[in-house]
């Protein structure tokens, strides 16, 4: 998964994209080793914070990405906690 992320951050940056921390938050779901990240982008004059959530399963990574306008982000965490905590794989 590190390999993955890699990839991803170097993708990102190259983008300009601003990452919120230097490291990815280990986490679990659906019981999967996982990682969450957050990083802001600026489309149109706005600013928008983004949390991605990784996870590996079955040699296939799985990407959750929540997105929201930088002040609302806080807003709706509680909804996204929702929707991970009903992820499952079968």
């Amino acid at each position: 998964m590190s390999e993955f992320y890699e990839v991803v951050a170097l993708e990102y940056r190259n983008a300009n994209y601003e990452f919120v921390s230097k490291e990815p938050q280990k986490i679990t779901v659906a019981e999967r080793d996982s990682i969450s990240f957050d990083y802001i982008v600026e489309q149109g004059g706005v600013k928008y914070k983004l949390r991605q959530i990784i996870i590996g399963y079955n040699s296939l990574m799985y990407s959750i990405t929540y997105t929201a306008t930088e002040d609302k982000f806080d807003t709706y965490l509680g909804d996204l906690q929702k929707i991970v905590d009903s992820f499952r794989f079968r």
